[in-house]
């Protein structure tokens, strides 16, 4: 049987990497090359958007065919395939071969647009220096200030990138940067406020709601993108109307995203990415704001740029960095958490990987935010207390908005949907425990006080995958959702599930005051310190971990490891 075949029959490739291949296959008359094509579409179509001849190593089933995959990657065969118009080194091919990279043809295209526009964006002179001073004073304040200082580099390029941890002021900064670009401007500026999920526009339209008219909105309806578009209705012949564009939480968007919403803005236009470059990338292939920040060297800028942050924003910068370096700047000053104790200080362990810190933190936190279960304590019985608390607390409030605010309060996260600790057996076990105590029939399928969350986009709803809502019995069963006036039947609610435990995926772009975090023992790939840094830094006020002290430590000594060739390609 041929390996492709067995890699099937085993599911670690699926139907679409198969029909793939064969397609290859037959267009190009090309047999043996079977297995090669099987695994470059599983690879570029999961988390990367190429693949590293150099790095197959990294492929889940590797150790089991290294042989095979060896074989089907070396140079002599990639040759060998490229003779039959499959492979080439420019864009002529379905399959291109570049710095040791294979690429699809689209994500080439998407990386080369989104690098050349990264590229290409202007350096903007200070047209008004004593303007635009006296402008960053005011909005700042005298002296040394990092926010001043990411403001003034916002000012000074047609793409910039602010990063930083929960609490640092992304948004604070970026709203005082339109207050300054309004006033340096000889017109009203046309601004457009967007995020990668609707959770995500939806708690950004709490923090700028005193910004009359912004209103943000998901970066698909920005786009004009829906089930069935998939390209933004936009282009460079008919660019989007906006001179200003903010995306918050820019590390959720995928390399064919931001490639869409680059090829929309019009010629001049400012492009804002908010986003903490530590949290994960994108569930999507990409890792668009990490390759960015990387590549940029947040924390530097050349000496010209740290000139200028001297003379307009009174502070000192390192000064050891490349011209990529001057669009990116690193706010590192937590105004919510203190680093040297509790939830700050293991944020900061976990952005440094160091397992062992974070391990003797969670087991010995002074601060009373962090407590400790271990995985193999009686850890259902917690969890049927927690659901009868929250499921009290909720009801106990008789207008939907409370009841909505009393839910978002605290969450179970978990990495996985499946498994003894996923979301899945979690929020059936939620129900058991509710009906168990007789706090809801388990012959209903809806019952007051329900938290559900949306699983897929439905657009005449207005009603996105990801967003959190609750059941309430008012005049019948409705779903309550979170900056929504009015509530939705709970019969015309698209594909829905329970929402007691949901994904760390998921959770980005939300906070709780109480995040209880499961950390099963994993060797998944996806068991990694940016999972675990971004599950931490969903709490506002207290964590709650359990796990083991070996998964703890194993989660922190592995990072994500996402191919692409956006970082070397800003670089060079």
């Amino acid at each position: 049987m041929n390996t492709a075949d067995l890699l099937y029959e085993n599911r670690q490739l699926r139907d679409i990497d198969i029909q793939f291949s064969k397609q290859m296959c037959a267009i190009f008359g090309c047999q043996d090359a079977y297995l090669f094509f099987a695994v470059l579409f599983y690879a570029v179509s999961t988390e990367h958007t190429c693949l590293k001849i150099d790095r197959i190593d990294i492929l889940p089933f590797y150790k089991d065919f290294k042989d095979e995959l060896d074989e089907a990657f070396s140079s002599e065969n990639i040759e060998k395939i490229a003779v039959s118009g499959a492979v080439a080194e420019d864009e002529t091919a379905p399959v291109i071969h570049s710095g040791g990279r294979l690429y699809l043809a689209a994500f080439y295209r998407s990386e080369k647009l989104v690098g050349d526009f990264i590229r290409k964006s202007a350096v903007l002179s200070v047209t008004d220096g004593v303007k635009l001073k006296r402008l960053l004073v005011r909005e700042f304040g005298e002296g040394t200030n990092m926010q001043k200082a990411a403001a003034l580099c916002a000012c000074l390029s047609g793409f910039c990138v602010i990063t930083g941890g929960p609490g640092t002021g992304k948004t604070t900064t970026v709203r005082k940067v339109l207050n300054i670009l309004n006033e340096l401007s000889d017109k009203a500026l046309n601004i457009a406020v967007t995020a990668p999920t609707g959770k995500a526009a939806n708690r950004l339209n709490e923090t700028l709601a005193d910004l009359d008219g912004l209103k943000a909105v998901t970066l698909h309806r920005l786009l004009g993108i829906t089930g069935s578009r998939d390209r933004s209705r936009f282009s460079q012949e008919y660019p989007m109307p906006y001179d200003v564009v903010i995306v918050d939480e820019a590390s959720m968007v995928d390399l064919k995203m931001m490639s869409e919403l680059v090829n929309s803005l019009k010629q001049g236009a400012r492009l804002i990415l908010l986003g903490d470059k530590d949290q994960l990338s994108s569930v999507m292939p990409g890792s668009v704001l990490g390759d960015i920040c990387t590549a940029g060297n947040t924390e530097a800028f050349t000496p010209a740029r740290a000139a200028l942050i001297k003379e307009y924003a009174d502070t000192d910068v390192v000064t050891d960095g490349k011209a990529i370096s001057d669009i990116t700047a690193a706010l590192t000053e937590s105004h919510r958490f203190d680093d040297s104790e509790g939830i700050g200080r293991l944020a900061k362990a976990c952005r440094k990987g160091d397992g062992d810190e974070a391990a003797d933190i969670i087991m010995n936190d002074a601060t009373g935010r962090i407590a400790f279960i271990p995985a193999d304590g009686d850890v259902m019985a917690f969890f049927r207390r927690y659901v009868i608390d929250l499921h009290k607390i909720i009801t106990a409030e008789t207008e939907p908005q409370n009841m909505l605010t009393a839910a978002a309060r605290s969450i179970i996260l978990c990495p996985n949907v499946m498994g003894r600790f996923g979301t899945q057996a979690i929020n059936s076990f939620a129900l058991s425990a509710l009906s168990r105590e007789g706090l809801r029939s388990s012959t209903e399928k809806y019952f007051h006080g329900q938290p559900v969350m949306i699983t897929e986009n439905d657009y005449s709803m207005n009603l996105f995958n990801g967003e959190t809502g609750l059941v309430v019995k008012r005049d019948g069963m409705k779903a309550y959702f979170a900056g929504r006036e009015k509530p939705v039947g709970v019969m015309r609610m698209p594909a829905w599930t329970n929402v007691y435990a949901m994904t760390v995926h998921k959770s980005q772009g939300s906070e709780f005051d109480h995040v209880i975090l499961v950390l099963p023992e994993s060797d998944s790939p996806i068991a990694t310190r940016e999972l675990f840094y971004t599950a931490v830094t969903r709490a506002k006020e207290k964590l709650t971990v359990i796990s083991t002290e070996a998964a703890i430590r194993s989660y922190l000594n592995r990072r994500t490891e996402r191919f692409s060739g956006l970082e070397d390609y800003l670089k060079s």
